[in-house]
């Protein structure tokens, strides 16, 4: 059996979706319940136990997800897939049954030539932080530091947005670090940039891990206790990957204006989108 080589350009697809969809529901919403208030209904409201957990933690999970998915990915290879013979290998390729992303290329090419085991292994780990400096990079540009305040709060601040009563205080994170409060501007929704990121970078890579877990037992047969495991790992990204979605529907439905959400999905999509699609990292 062949290593699945199917590009999953749904993945990208599945929170714009969300958005577009929201979209005329949260006009209902607003024509038939005008006063309604999220923060009276704990589940979504901004101090809820949904946002302080998965968003607030999202850098820290996201994380902690990505070293557990590769810590077992790379023990799967290592140490449960069969040697592929040269020759093999060669046809496999041939005929674009070789994996095209390259870390996953670099863990392929570890069981057609193990003498080469050193040299793939690192570029692998250097290819899976050179991902990681992209994403956390990226994210952190927009929502927390880019060579001072970082671009959403500039965007908020030159469209507008004053520090109520604290003129002196030019940005948001500043003047809601003091405890004041901020009005007025463009404020493009961090919720949906990371919630869209870190859910899709999940998918992309649980995709790639149930990828080689059934490659590797089409090849030697895996015990039941490793698809065990490898299922309990899929249904935890899967468990994250559902709530980081219905902290972003909460977002659509209940916070920010349409443009700051779509703001928001569109930086997150062109992150995902040269991380695993353009550049296949």
């Amino acid at each position: 059996m062949a290593y699945s080589t199917r590009t999953s350009w749904h993945i990208l697809f599945v929170f714009p979706c969300v958005l577009i969809i929201t979209a005329p529901l949260r006009a209902f919403k607003d024509v038939l319940y005008p006063n309604f208030d999220p923060q009276e209904w704990s589940l979504i409201r901004s101090q809820g136990i949904m946002n302080r957990i998965f968003a607030n933690h999202c850098f820290e999970l996201f994380l902690l997800t990505f070293i557990l998915l590769n810590i077992f990915k790379v023990w799967l290879v290592m140490f449960k897939a069969p040697l592929l013979p040269v020759t093999a290998s060669v046809e496999e390729s041939e005929r674009g049954n070789a994996p095209t992303n390259e870390s996953d290329l670099c863990l392929y090419r570890q069981i057609q030539n193990p003498e080469s085991q050193t040299n793939t292994e690192k570029r692998y780990y250097y290819i899976q932080l050179l991902k990681l400096m992209v994403i956390y990079g990226s994210i952190s540009a927009c929502i927390v530091w880019f060579f001072g305040p970082s671009i959403y709060d500039r965007i908020h601040r030159d469209t507008g947005g004053h520090c109520v009563k604290h003129p002196e205080i030019p940005f948001y994170r500043i003047c809601k670090d003091a405890g004041y409060n901020f009005k007025g501007g463009f404020k493009s929704s961090g919720h949906s940039l990371i919630t869209t990121t870190f859910a899709s970078c999940l998918a992309f890579e649980t995709l790639s891990m149930w990828n080689w877990l059934v490659f590797v037992n089409s090849l030697n047969g895996l015990s039941t206790a490793v698809l065990r495991a490898g299922k309990i790992v899929l249904f935890c990204c899967l468990f994250l990957y559902i709530t980081w979605l219905s902290v972003f529907t909460v977002t659509c439905l209940f916070y920010h204006t349409l443009g700051e959400r779509v703001v928001g999905t569109a930086t997150a999509c062109a992150v995902v989108y040269c991380t695993f699609l353009r550049y296949k990292l």
